[in-house]
């Protein structure tokens, strides 16, 4: 959380809960999840972290900011006209990943897609076949798809923008 709250200029902070109506509550659940913003108009908004395959930078940052209300990017609502999805190599149990939002669901914030953030799948995510299960549209390396560590310049602006901290 400090990474983003650091490049984010704490747009968004984490602050030890006291007597806050909502709150993230990190655990050792099943699998690397959140869901996407807040649930309930008050208790937990539950993230889970089962084991130490979930602790990587990406993965705890990507989770995270789904937490607070942002979408993986392939799932924009606009996301056809910059990426395929090649649903035929796609695990069948996992294909849900690879879901379009509506633009209520998954507002683009009018910004740039951006096929290197933190919240792209990256080109093999799901596969079952070792085939891509996201091309993109654009001459670009699919290497670069889902490659960020750390939240790109998109992301941030995305996060100031919702929050109105820009």
């Amino acid at each position: 959380m400090r990474t983003i709250e650091q490049q984010t200029d704490n747009c968004i902070r984490c602050v030890e809960r006291t007597n806050h109506l909502t709150w993230i509550r990190i655990y050792a659940g099943t699998g690397c999840w959140s869901y996407m913003g807040r649930q309930k108009a008050s208790d937990s908004q539950d993230v889970s972290f089962e084991n130490s395959d979930c602790l990587y930078q990406n993965i705890v940052i990507d989770e995270l900011l789904h937490a607070v209300r942002f979408a993986h990017e392939q799932a924009r609502p606009d996301r056809d006209t910059y990426v395929k999805i090649n649903y035929e190599n796609i695990q069948s149990s996992r294909k849900n990943n690879s879901d379009r939002y509506s633009t209520t669901k998954a507002d683009t914030l009018q910004k740039v897609y951006d096929l290197t953030s933190i919240m792209h799948h990256k080109w093999n995510a799901f596969s079952k076949n070792g085939l891509p299960t996201i091309s993109p549209k654009a001459n670009v390396s699919q290497s670069t798809m889902g490659s960020a560590s750390v939240m790109t310049d998109s992301d941030i602006e995305k996060v100031k923008s919702y929050y109105l901290c820009a």
